[in-house]
């Protein structure tokens, strides 16, 4: 064996060491290293889908309850519009029953919010005798 021969093989000798040294100190720990990270990637992943389809029901579940409650709200608007229009003919039927029993016209105005010409007119269709001091307008 001449000594280029044992030269080359010392040389590739201590380069093979080399080379196994730096994938046991360097290369093993990252590949060790990036495994876990793979792993912790898709249990992020699973979580995140996991997420997302919870996401997704709780919008929809929204989107119910917004329904029902604007539903409500119509209901609910329809209702005071109906009890509205009772309120607005209520002073009507109270200067009537008032009017009958013999208020008079500044009465019915004043306590009922009516104007004088509306007073003047309920005492005259349903109150008794016309009064002289209640034609007067004020």
């Amino acid at each position: 064996m001449s000594f280029v021969e044992s030269d080359l093989g010392a040389t590739l000798g201590i380069v093979l060491t080399v080379l196994v040294v730096y994938e046991l100190v360097l290369m093993l720990p990252m590949r060790l290293r990036v495994r876990r990270l793979r792993r912790r990637a898709l249990s992020y992943e699973r979580a995140l889908d996991s997420m997302h389809e919870a996401m997704q029901e709780f919008a929809k579940r929204l989107k119910q309850d917004r329904e029902r409650a604007n539903a409500q709200l119509v209901r609910l608007e329809e209702r005071i519009a109906q009890l509205n229009l009772r309120t607005d003919a209520r002073p009507y039927e109270q200067a009537i029953a008032l009017a009958e029993h013999g208020a008079e016209q500044k009465s019915l105005s004043r306590t009922l919010g009516l104007t004088q010409g509306e007073a003047k007119l309920v005492s005259l269709l349903h109150g008794g005798r016309t009064r002289p001091s209640d034609t007067k307008e004020v």
